[in-house]
């Protein structure tokens, strides 16, 4: 993963994604997408979760559900 400063807080990536910060955490501890923890225990992720969130939305849309996607 990259270095904190190229990395998007939830916030961050909950605005770029539409998703609400909750679905974001679920989707992590579901293991759909990959976070690090910066050193106050933050989860931070890498941009291409934005692509994977998005490929995530759309699938869900089509009726997929998380097992299949994962």
């Amino acid at each position: 993963m990259p270095l904190l400063d190229e990395t998007l807080g939830i916030g961050e990536l909950a605005r770029l994604t539409g998703l609400p910060v909750r679905t974001i955490r679920f989707y992590c501890d579901e293991g759909i997408v990959d976070s690090v923890r910066s050193t106050g225990g933050h989860r931070r992720f890498d941009r291409a979760a934005v692509e994977r969130l998005g490929l995530v939305r759309r699938l869900r849309g089509l009726g997929l559900g998380l097992p299949s996607i994962r």
